[in-house]
């Protein structure tokens, strides 16, 4: 029996579950006999997996191979190969003979059995198989072996072990093992290369390499599926356990084990025109420069799916001290990253250059959703978002991030950035913010979005947003976790032309303010409430700096009415109290409307004399 394995995709690239796949005999058409691993024969046609995938067993022969769903162009396949009679060539026997003692040189008999078994199996029993330059499989081929105990191994630096550049090669079930030349790119454990496309690689143990342990470059539709790497040498900038670099498109990373080492730059990495990739489920321990990158130097949308994997334990100390993201997207868009549980990141990081944080956005090109990840315990800022580009728009939402040192989720110079839903921890010794818009002073940000987050607050000024512009902060929440330290719990400077709605506050401290407003223009601020557990005594809301146009209206819920400040220029407030106010400093035209009316009380007070309290004057009597 011959094993087969694939995975359906639509023209974007996207796998299809739930699909149709019908195998027939070539040329005949008619319905072929297929089995399963038992050797039972199934139902045919067979319905792809939640990945895309399907597998079967069959003779030796031709098919054709026809795959469907509603919805999607219907593909049909001829003459596909998948063996032929007398299909598995065995590398040890005649005329072959490789040894497999793993100190014989067996670089020609394999080569030789390789070039002899095109559309067909190559199969290299348990042994140690000693070559000194690649081996390069032909179109349809199936390499396989008895597991890790089949093993191909060179002490050639400069040589990848499998050079790839026919289609159809799928490779699995060996370990391989390079030669752990530290400055040698060309050292991978395998090499899918110009010609290689719908290849793949499975179920294979790779170590020693220097370059990738496996690299693909200018191809497509190869899959990488349930590997484990780890022991990896190189230092190069490339580097990479898994490398889907320069013109590489549509390739599936699935469930492999990245342990490339403490020396070693990064776990998988996407480069250089490399799109439509879905990277996912994988695990990634220690390395130097980043868990994954999604990277181009020409901007660009990727379209790349980076979901469900775990990343841990990357160092930072490479490109002098400036990397250390356990996830890190430049210059692309189009890429979602989803459901990813992010840890101790960035553990040797010096420096903000880039984007030091558990996931990190840099120079943001289209549409990105950084969604529903957990980010713990990372040594800089949980997720950064750094200059994204004028056709940049990120979102964040309904992700955790808890326990990071510094600012957990941070917006630096990045206009229509959407901040929502999302659930925040801080750390107890944390050096800044919880969310923290971060512009300057010369360029205002247009479209910044801070809804429904909720923070949970051991330091200064949970939520942050300055420098920005028609921007929106709503129904977001803070639980001051501990007294100490915390100064102001939401913070607006420096901003124009915003809603400030619905927001929630109970703050246990007696220092600081609940809201500031400062120096911020054409603001509505509506429906919030600010409480102070510990009583009255305390400004809640303080109103400072030139603020024309900018009104707090009375629909906000302060537990001590009269416990708002406003020394600003052109802001103007509104208050509901059962008397004037004789307390705080107010501004003309401020106004304190009676809830306790009679007749012949006063309606409601105009604040005609700034001052503290100043002079206020009745409105007029009931």
């Amino acid at each position: 029996m011959q094993y087969f394995s694939d995975v359906v995709q639509d023209r974007n690239g996207n796998v299809v579950s739930s699909a149709s796949v019908l195998v027939k005999n070539y040329p005949a058409l008619t319905t072929a006999t297929i089995y399963d691993s038992t050797g039972a024969s199934i139902a045919n046609p067979i319905t792809t997996s939640s990945d895309g995938e399907y597998t079967f067993y069959c003779v030796p022969g031709a098919y054709t191979i026809v795959t469907s769903k509603s919805g999607i162009t219907t593909k049909t396949r001829s003459n596909v190969i998948i063996g032929t009679p007398g299909a598995t060539i065995n590398i040890k026997e005649p005329p072959y003979s490789a040894v497999g003692d793993g100190t014989t040189d067996d670089t020609a008999a394999i080569q030789a059995a390789a070039t002899a078994a095109v559309g067909k199996g190559l199969y290299f029993p348990s042994g140690t198989y000693l070559i000194t330059s690649a081996i390069s499989p032909g179109a349809n081929t199936r390499v396989y072996g008895d597991g890790w105990t089949t093993v191909l191994k060179t002490t050639t630096i400069s040589t990848h072990l499998f050079s790839v550049t026919a289609a159809g090669v799928h490779i699995r079930d060996m370990k391989l093992l390079g030669a752990n030349g530290s400055t040698e790119i060309n050292n991978s454990g395998v090499y899918f290369g110009s010609g290689s496309d719908h290849g793949s690689i499975e179920r294979c143990e790779l170590t020693g390499m220097a370059g990738s342990a496996i690299l693909c470059s200018a191809t497509s539709y190869i899959t990488i599926k349930n590997n484990y790497i780890h022991g990896l040498a190189g230092s190069l900038g490339n580097s990479a356990d898994i490398s889907l670099y320069d013109t590489v498109s549509n390739c599936i990373v699935d469930g492999n084990i990245c342990l490339g080492g403490t020396t070693y730059q990064t776990g998988i990495l996407l480069q250089l025109t490399s799109t439509d990739h879905k990277v996912t489920n994988n695990y990634i321990g220690a390395h130097v420069r980043y868990g994954i990158i999604d990277y181009d130097v020409t901007p660009r949308n990727t379209n790349n799916l980076i979901q469900g994997n775990t990343v841990k334990d990357i160092d930072g100390s490479a490109l002098s001290g400036t990397s250390g993201a356990g996830i890190y997207l430049e210059a692309v868009g189009g890429t979602k990253v989803i459901g990813n549980y992010v840890t101790n990141t960035n553990i040797s990081t010096t420096t903000e250059t880039l984007a030091p944080a558990g996931i990190g956005i840099n120079n943001a090109y289209g549409e990105i959703l950084i969604s529903n990840n957990v980010v713990f315990a990372c040594n800089w800022h949980g997720i950064d978002v750094v200059s994204a580009a004028s056709t940049g728009r990120v979102t964040v939402t309904n992700n955790t991030v808890e326990n990071c040192i510094k600012t957990s989720i941070l917006v630096r110079n990045s206009a229509y950035t959407k901040v929502t839903g999302n659930t925040v921890t801080q750390n107890s010794s944390a050096t800044d913010r919880g969310i923290y818009f971060n512009e300057t002073a010369t360029t205002l940000r247009k479209g910044q979005i801070c809804s429904g987050n909720q923070v949970y607050a051991y330091k200064t000024r949970p939520i942050h947003m300055e420098y920005a512009d028609t921007f929106v902060c709503s129904g977001n929440n803070i639980v001051i976790v501990a007294a100490g330290p915390t100064l102001e719990g939401y913070v607006f400077d420096n901003s124009k032309q915003g809603a400030i709605s619905g927001n929630v506050i109970d703050s246990l401290v007696n220092t600081g303010y609940a809201m500031i407003i400062s120096a911020t223009t054409a603001t509505r601020v509506s429906g919030n409430t600010l409480i102070n557990t510990t009583g009255a005594g305390r400004t809640l809301l303080q109103v400072t700096g030139t603020c024309t146009g900018t009104f707090v209206d009375s629909s906000n819920y302060l537990s001590s009415p009269i416990d708002v400040g406003n020394g600003s220029t052109g802001g103007r407030v509104e208050i509901t109290h059962t008397g004037a106010p004789a307390v705080r400093t107010w501004a003309v035209g401020d106004r304190c409307i009676n809830i306790a009316p009679s007749v012949g009380a006063a309606k409601a007070w105009t604040c005609t004399t700034a001052g503290t309290p100043g002079t206020w004057t009745s409105e007029g009597n009931l």
